[in-house]
Protein backbone atom coordinates (compact mmCIF):
# COMPACT_ATOMS: atom_id res chain seq x y z
CA UNK A 1 0.00 0.00 0.00
CA UNK A 2 0.91 3.53 -0.51
CA UNK A 3 2.00 6.03 1.94
CA UNK A 4 -0.72 8.89 2.64
CA UNK A 5 0.71 11.74 0.96
CA UNK A 6 2.03 14.46 3.85
CA UNK A 7 0.01 17.92 3.81
CA UNK A 8 1.79 20.71 2.02
CA UNK A 9 3.54 23.01 4.59
CA UNK A 10 1.35 26.33 6.01
CA UNK A 11 3.42 28.60 4.28
CA UNK A 12 2.36 26.51 0.67
CA UNK A 13 -1.82 26.66 1.56
CA UNK A 14 -1.21 30.57 2.55
CA UNK A 15 0.82 31.10 -0.79
CA UNK A 16 -1.99 29.50 -2.63
CA UNK A 17 -4.90 30.86 -0.35
CA UNK A 18 -3.22 34.68 -1.00
CA UNK A 19 -2.89 34.19 -4.58
CA UNK A 20 -6.58 32.99 -4.93
CA UNK A 21 -7.89 36.22 -3.10
CA UNK A 22 -5.44 38.38 -4.86
CA UNK A 23 -6.66 37.01 -8.73
CA UNK A 24 -10.20 36.87 -7.77
CA UNK A 25 -9.74 40.84 -6.88
CA UNK A 26 -8.17 41.34 -10.12
CA UNK A 27 -10.56 39.17 -12.15
CA UNK A 28 -13.83 40.46 -10.02
CA UNK A 29 -12.80 44.26 -10.93
CA UNK A 30 -15.38 46.34 -13.53
CA UNK A 31 -12.58 47.22 -15.35
CA UNK A 32 -11.02 45.23 -18.12
CA UNK A 33 -7.49 46.69 -17.83
CA UNK A 34 -7.53 46.31 -14.18
CA UNK A 35 -8.45 42.44 -14.59
CA UNK A 36 -5.70 41.85 -17.10
CA UNK A 37 -3.39 43.06 -14.27
CA UNK A 38 -3.92 39.24 -12.79
CA UNK A 39 -1.47 37.75 -16.00
CA UNK A 40 1.51 39.99 -14.55
CA UNK A 41 0.50 39.66 -10.40
CA UNK A 42 0.64 35.36 -10.85
CA UNK A 43 3.55 35.26 -13.59
CA UNK A 44 5.75 37.35 -10.95
CA UNK A 45 4.30 36.00 -8.30
CA UNK A 46 4.97 32.65 -8.82
CA UNK A 47 7.97 33.05 -10.59
CA UNK A 48 8.90 34.73 -7.43
CA UNK A 49 8.06 31.46 -4.98
CA UNK A 50 9.74 28.90 -7.45
CA UNK A 51 12.98 31.24 -7.09
CA UNK A 52 12.45 31.56 -3.32
CA UNK A 53 11.04 27.88 -2.59
CA UNK A 54 13.75 26.66 -4.89
CA UNK A 55 11.77 24.54 -6.83
CA UNK A 56 11.08 24.21 -11.01
CA UNK A 57 7.38 23.10 -10.39
CA UNK A 58 4.62 24.58 -8.63
CA UNK A 59 3.55 22.56 -5.35
CA UNK A 60 0.05 21.44 -6.02
CA UNK A 61 -2.33 23.59 -4.07
CA UNK A 62 -0.45 26.35 -5.77
CA UNK A 63 -1.14 24.88 -9.11
CA UNK A 64 -4.31 23.85 -8.34
CA UNK A 65 -5.57 27.76 -7.36
CA UNK A 66 -4.11 28.75 -10.78
CA UNK A 67 -5.60 26.22 -12.57
CA UNK A 68 -9.46 26.72 -10.73
CA UNK A 69 -8.75 30.10 -12.15
CA UNK A 70 -8.12 29.35 -15.92
CA UNK A 71 -11.52 29.66 -17.34
CA UNK A 72 -11.76 32.99 -16.23
CA UNK A 73 -7.63 33.94 -17.16
CA UNK A 74 -8.84 32.66 -20.82
CA UNK A 75 -12.18 34.35 -21.28
CA UNK A 76 -10.19 37.31 -20.51
CA UNK A 77 -7.13 36.52 -22.78
CA UNK A 78 -6.38 33.09 -24.30
CA UNK A 79 -2.83 33.95 -25.00
CA UNK A 80 -1.53 35.82 -21.69
CA UNK A 81 -3.27 32.12 -20.26
CA UNK A 82 -1.25 29.81 -22.55
CA UNK A 83 1.66 31.85 -21.18
CA UNK A 84 0.70 31.04 -17.74
CA UNK A 85 0.03 27.47 -18.30
CA UNK A 86 3.41 27.04 -20.25
CA UNK A 87 5.32 28.78 -17.51
CA UNK A 88 3.61 27.39 -14.59
CA UNK A 89 1.40 24.47 -15.30
CA UNK A 90 3.73 22.51 -18.24
CA UNK A 91 3.41 19.26 -16.42
CA UNK A 92 -0.21 19.65 -15.65
CA UNK A 93 -1.36 20.33 -19.47
CA UNK A 94 -3.88 18.06 -19.71
CA UNK A 95 -5.13 18.76 -16.42
CA UNK A 96 -5.80 22.62 -17.21
CA UNK A 97 -7.14 21.51 -20.87
CA UNK A 98 -9.78 19.86 -18.84
CA UNK A 99 -10.32 23.08 -16.40
CA UNK A 100 -11.45 24.53 -19.82
CA UNK A 101 -13.78 21.76 -20.98
CA UNK A 102 -16.82 23.88 -20.97
CA UNK A 103 -15.60 26.70 -23.51
CA UNK A 104 -14.29 24.96 -26.78
CA UNK A 105 -13.16 27.94 -28.53
CA UNK A 106 -10.85 29.15 -25.13
CA UNK A 107 -9.73 25.85 -24.90
CA UNK A 108 -8.57 25.56 -28.49
CA UNK A 109 -6.91 28.83 -28.20
CA UNK A 110 -4.98 27.77 -25.00
CA UNK A 111 -4.02 24.63 -26.97
CA UNK A 112 -2.58 26.28 -29.82
CA UNK A 113 -0.49 28.71 -27.89
CA UNK A 114 0.52 26.04 -25.64
CA UNK A 115 1.51 23.53 -28.52
CA UNK A 116 3.12 26.65 -30.06
CA UNK A 117 5.10 27.00 -27.11
CA UNK A 118 5.84 23.25 -26.44
CA UNK A 119 7.35 22.85 -30.06
CA UNK A 120 8.82 25.79 -30.64
CA UNK A 121 11.09 25.80 -27.34
CA UNK A 122 13.27 23.74 -24.85
CA UNK A 123 10.65 24.65 -22.06
CA UNK A 124 9.21 21.84 -19.76
CA UNK A 125 6.12 21.88 -21.15
CA UNK A 126 4.71 18.52 -21.41
CA UNK A 127 1.89 17.80 -24.01
CA UNK A 128 0.89 14.70 -23.76
CA UNK A 129 -1.34 12.86 -26.04
CA UNK A 130 -4.75 13.42 -24.88
CA UNK A 131 -4.24 17.15 -25.21
CA UNK A 132 -2.98 16.94 -29.10
CA UNK A 133 -6.16 14.59 -29.78
CA UNK A 134 -8.58 16.87 -28.14
CA UNK A 135 -6.25 20.07 -30.36
CA UNK A 136 -6.92 18.19 -33.36
CA UNK A 137 -10.41 17.55 -32.73
CA UNK A 138 -11.02 21.21 -32.20
CA UNK A 139 -8.47 21.62 -35.60
CA UNK A 140 -11.20 20.15 -37.31
CA UNK A 141 -14.49 21.88 -35.59
CA UNK A 142 -12.12 25.24 -35.76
Amino acid sequence: AAAPRKAPPSFIVAAADALGDAVDGFLNDAETAFKRRAFDFCSRSLARFRERAMVQRLPAPLADILAARLPALAALDSQLCARLVADFLGERVDAAVAALADDAAVQFAVLDAVIEEADGSDMSVDVGAAARRRYVDLLCRF
